[in-house]
């Protein structure tokens, strides 16, 4: 016994085979062909047919599958598709644009969303799309969209200069600078990129307030970035976990004495204690008197008690 299998098709299947066997059977009539070569292609179209039931010369299947299109024109109509994605793609970028000039940063970021769903291709719209996450503070989604950017297009300078400025908010200066360089390399006669650089390449590697400085600035004048004789560490020889014997030790006192005795330490040191005082008179609501103005009414409070 023979079993027949019968299979079940689309009616989008059974027009696209329609139209394959349609394209097919005209090459038929092509000298192209030898004779051999036709009568094999025209045994696989026969089978071909039989397999997904429909029949070229057949009326009914030319009503209900056949196209007025050719295979060709089918593939030209793909191309067409494609552009108007394209272009639709490119007028959403655009108003999102617009939207992002007028701070609406989020509504941006769905516009920019939407055509790189029409275009993935287009390195331009993950860049945008950064600039309007660095707006909301989003430095990760951001960051992603530039590295995605620059991998679509690795000539992209833009792209380069934004995933420097969210490197430089996430506080990670060598990616930063890494960024920036190449930013610059890619757009040399940018003035962005050229002083992101430049204030990367003046900051310390430890940031601000390395050494002595803590919270004044860039440290004592005169005295480099540390106290002197220690660097930018501690002397070799002492362990910072022993407190005990760091602050007895010989060393440390004879720092400690440089320091004290540095001219610029103790005007920063004055200038601290008197801006103290002051901002306690005004901390008590005492006026604009500052510290002096309150200890004199202070007094005053004083001499009235022991009339009273």
């Amino acid at each position: 016994f023979i079993q027949v299998v019968t299979m079940s098709f689309t009616e989008r299947e059974l027009k696209i085979v329609f139209s394959i066997i349609k394209y097919l059977q005209s090459h038929l009539k092509k000298e192209s062909l030898d004779d051999e070569k036709k009568e094999s292609l025209d045994v696989g179209l026969m089978c071909v047919q039989e397999v997904f039931g429909v029949h070229i010369d057949d009326p009914v299947d030319q009503t209900k599958y056949g196209s007025s299109l050719s295979l060709d024109e089918m593939f030209c109509q793909t191309d067409d598709v494609d552009m108007i994605r394209k272009q639709e793609a490119e007028k959403l970028k655009n108003e999102g644009n617009s939207l992002l000039k007028e701070n609406k940063h989020q509504n941006a970021i769905e516009l920019y969303t939407r055509a790189i769903q029409l275009d993935p291709s287009n390195s331009t719209y993950y860049s945008n799309r950064a600039a309007a996450y660095i707006k909301i503070n989003d430095l990760q989604n951001a960051l992603e969209d530039c590295q995605k950017a620059v991998s679509l297009n690795p000539n992209y300078s833009r792209a380069y200069g934004r995933m420097g400025s969210v490197y430089k908010m996430m506080n990670k200066s060598g990616e930063a600078r890494e960024a920036f360089k190449k930013a610059l390399e890619l757009d040399p006669d940018n003035p962005e990129y050229k002083t992101n650089l430049e204030n990367i390449e003046q900051t310390p590697q430890g940031g601000p307030g390395t050494g002595v400085s803590g919270g004044m600035g860039r440290g004592v004048p005169g005295m480099g970035r540390g106290i002197p004789g220690m660097g930018r560490g501690m002397p070799p020889g002492m362990d910072p976990s022993n407190l005990g014997n760091l602050m007895t030790s010989p060393m440390f006192m004879n720092l400690a004495s440089s320091v004290m005795s540095n001219p610029a330490f103790q005007n920063i040191a004055t200038s601290m204690f008197q801006s103290q005082m002051g901002g306690e008179g005004v901390g008590r609501g005492e006026g604009g008197g500052g510290g002096e103005g309150g200890q004199r009414r202070g007094r005053e409070r004083g001499f009235k008690a022991k009339k009273c």
